[in-house]
């Protein structure tokens, strides 16, 4: 009967890499299997493999309709995104895609307080929405947005890329706009 936030990314607890606590990783029949071997996973009831070590008490203060974004998406754009991209207070960070994942790395990374947000897509409504989270700048993809992380980095580049989209022409996006020696997450 308890409330609980299911990880899409379970953990059989045992393996090298939960141990590490790169879940993602697991040997043991955990990993990424909500949601992609196993249907349903947003459903009313579910069966989750090792929910001893794959669930968490869900608080009575935190809405059904906030706590869905905990199980996913945002832990994605946190996880792969921030940390993996390793920003840093001061860094210049672009974010490559503005959908959910996109939108929660601009949430997540002004956490580090880095010096600017440049959010890059298609949709000009999800800049618009990128913006009222606390982007800095806004790129439409029709642009260059190498020319303008040139133009606010002297040059420099991006101190970290976050490829938030999912297709090779985004991931390649990331690698052109970050700086030698920064980071691209993905």
């Amino acid at each position: 009967g308890d409330r609980v936030l299911v990880s899409c990314i379970t953990s059989c607890g045992r393996c090298r890499f939960c141990r590490e606590g790169r879940y993602g990783q697991c040997l043991g029949g955990g990993g990424w299997i909500l949601g992609h071997l196993v249907d349903g996973a947003q459903a009313e009831y579910v069966r989750v493999p090792f929910a001893d070590l794959s669930v968490h008490p869900l608080p009575a203060a935190v809405p059904s309709e906030v706590a869905v974004l905990l199980a996913d998406i945002f832990p994605t754009a946190y996880e792969v995104g921030v940390l993996n991209g390793h920003v840093r207070a001061g860094d210049t960070v672009v974010i490559v895609g503005a959908g959910p994942i996109g939108l929660a790395a601009v949430v997540t990374a002004r956490l580090y307080g880095p010096e600017r947000i440049i959010v890059v897509d298609l949709a000009r409504t999800r800049l618009q929405a990128a913006r009222r989270l606390g982007a800095d700048v806004i790129a439409f993809a029709g642009e260059d947005p190498r020319t303008l992380v040139d133009d606010l980095t002297g040059g420099l580049g991006a101190d970290v890329a976050v490829e938030a989209v999912g297709v090779p022409e985004s991931f390649e996006l990331c690698t052109r706009v970050v700086r030698p020696c920064g980071h691209v997450a993905n």
